[in-house]
């Protein structure tokens, strides 16, 4: 099996049809930018798309809060073990104080895609 096969493979195995949105929220370090935060979400693997939504506001001197949308292929068995390898890993993140995933939703994806 060549390279071209084995991506195109893939690619049919994780169509959009499977995708996670989950609404966020995560609380980060102020003097850190934002920006560069999401881009590390970003890096993650299964995460797809990172999107804030409004803007941040600040909590106190130190800790601002963001809503964000996730949209992510679960990588692992299945979609709340995944959310708990998201959970973890962007908890580790030095500019984050804490992240939770609010709700999450595959119908309505499932949905917009017919």
């Amino acid at each position: 099996m060549n390279v071209k096969s084995l991506k195109q493979l893939i690619s049919e195995q994780m169509s959009e049809k499977d995708m996670i949105r989950a609404e966020c929220i995560i609380h980060t370090k102020r003097e850190e930018n934002i920006t560069d935060t999401l881009t590390n979400i970003r890096a993650l693997p299964g995460v797809t798309i990172v999107t804030m939504i409004g803007s941040s506001k600040p909590v106190s001197l130190y800790k601002e809060i963001s809503r964000l949308r996730i949209k992510f292929l679960p990588l692992t068995g299945s979609t709340k073990e995944y959310i708990i390898f998201l959970n973890k890993k962007i908890r580790a993140l030095p500019s984050v104080f804490s992240f939770k995933v609010l709700d999450y939703d595959k119908e309505e994806l499932l949905r917009k895609n017919k």
